[in-house]
């Protein structure tokens, strides 16, 4: 498994996480500006706007994290912290994103059951890449 996952090309792998993250910035913006109901995120659990605007901070947050970290691991921005601690941020993300395939998997309940679990799947994967990404070429 881990040779196949190295021949992802490193720089295929960064920039479908930065499109991904993209994209899941966009939604939880359009969660935000309400234009998309609250009831599709956090598995339908959120009871008031005002909670919807704790949670999908907290969402964005850690997905303006993890752009900044592929950023550096995809040395289009100077780090301003150890490459070791971008590395450690993709080890713990591979590891996050792979509990969350594994929580989402068992809500059946939801509309977040039926799209999400691929896409932590996908972004873990890709994670695992850039996590045992070494001074490679990028593409």
């Amino acid at each position: 498994m881990m040779k196949l996952i190295r021949k992802l090309p490193i720089g295929l792998a960064i920039k479908s996480i930065l499109f991904i993250t993209t994209v899941i910035l966009f939604f939880h913006a359009m969660v935000i500006m309400e234009v998309i109901p609250y009831k599709y995120v956090w598995g339908g659990r959120l009871k008031s706007v005002e909670q919807m605007y704790i949670f999908q901070g907290y969402s964005v947050f850690w997905n303006v994290l993890i752009l900044i970290v592929v950023l550096i691991r995809g040395e289009y921005i100077q780090p301003h912290m150890p490459i070791s601690t971008t590395k450690g941020f993709s080890w713990i993300f591979f590891a996050i994103l792979i509990i969350n395939t594994i929580v989402n998997l068992a809500d059946l309940d939801s509309l977040q059951s039926k799209i999400c679990p691929a896409i932590t799947f996908i972004l873990a994967i890709l994670f695992l890449r850039v996590a045992i990404k070494e001074k490679e070429q990028l593409e």
